[in-house]
């Protein structure tokens, strides 16, 4: 499996064919400049991000970048050591808002302002526009040194999305947490975590246990998510400015998962047709009880 370093490499190799004829940062920012009239700039393994307010995402992002940072100073040094007077050593990361809250109505926007060791500023509406910031940062500066710039940026959509269907095949939670770092990387935005699908319910049910009985390790469809797993990934994935979107499929795809509960005595009962499709009896409404449980328990209300 590919590592989260692995692949900022293989970025890093794409953004050098891609900076010889376009911009240096991807995707496209709405505004970028260089001042070829300016003193290249340089970084080195000290250079250090400054933020200007206390933010556990923030702390978070910076040490992610830092290390990404120093990488880079290590991987590509100057043949020659740059002059001080134009060695980059802090830029000031300013953020508005330190609510670390995600909505689709997260401002993600962002300004980079490097003309000089002494004017180096990164700014942004949230701490999540700031990942953001430090991602472009990190892209102009992957060889080690950069023309003097100046970037403004924000989405053009709100759902900067990517799929993944663990609802057909299994994906261990340090793979899902390479991909949210690849994701990062690119600046997306949504998860779209498809849990359920005709062949497999993929979480651990706290009502319904046996949706998962068949998953167990050593089984030959085996792998699921238990109750922790996917609050490691949406905290993990947060601290990427990425939303966690869960889908169960229904009233399509939902052969297997609803063919368990009517067998295990649940209420829930299918039309046996072509499709199985879920029926609920009117007169007693035992399908409709189960699939409410169902909903409450993913928006985490029971």
């Amino acid at each position: 499996m590919l590592t989260a370093t692995t692949l900022r490499h293989l970025l890093l190799l794409l953004l050098y064919f891609h900076t010889a004829t376009t911009a240096s940062v991807w995707p496209i920012p709405k505004h970028e400049v260089y001042h070829h009239d300016l003193p290249t700039l340089y970084i080195a393994p000290t250079t250090t991000f400054v933020p200007t307010l206390r933010s556990t995402i923030l702390s978070s992002s910076i040490a992610r970048y830092s290390t990404i940072l120093t990488t880079l100073a290590a991987l590509r040094p100057p043949t020659t050591p740059p002059p001080p007077a134009h060695t980059l050593h802090h830029i000031t990361v300013q953020v508005s808002n330190a609510d670390p809250d995600l909505s689709a109505t997260t401002s993600f926007r962002y300004n980079l302002t490097v003309l000089s060791p002494h004017h180096a500023i990164l700014s942004a509406d949230t701490v999540h526009g700031a990942a953001h910031a430090l991602e472009t940062f990190v892209q102009i500066f992957h060889n080690g040194s950069s023309k003097p710039a100046i970037v403004h940026d924000a989405p053009s959509f709100p759902w900067r999305g990517l799929m993944l269907d663990v609802g057909r095949r299994f994906a261990p939670v340090p793979m899902v947490q390479n991909l949210l770092d690849t994701m990062s990387f690119l600046k997306l935005s949504v998860l779209h975590f498809h849990a359920s699908d005709y062949c497999r319910w993929s979480i651990e049910s706290v009502h319904y246990p046996q949706l998962t009985s068949k998953l167990q390790p050593g089984m030959a469809d085996a792998g699921m998510y238990t109750q922790q797993d996917i609050r490691t990934i949406v905290a993990y994935a947060k601290e990427r400015g990425i939303r966690v979107v869960p889908e169960f499929d229904l009233p399509g795809h939902a052969y297997q998962w609803a063919k368990v509960l009517e067998d295990t005595g649940t209420g829930l009962t299918l039309c046996k047709g072509s499709d199985y499709t879920i029926y609920n009896d009117p007169t007693n409404n035992a399908s409709l009880r189960v699939l409410t449980t169902v909903r409450l328990w993913v928006v985490g209300r029971v």
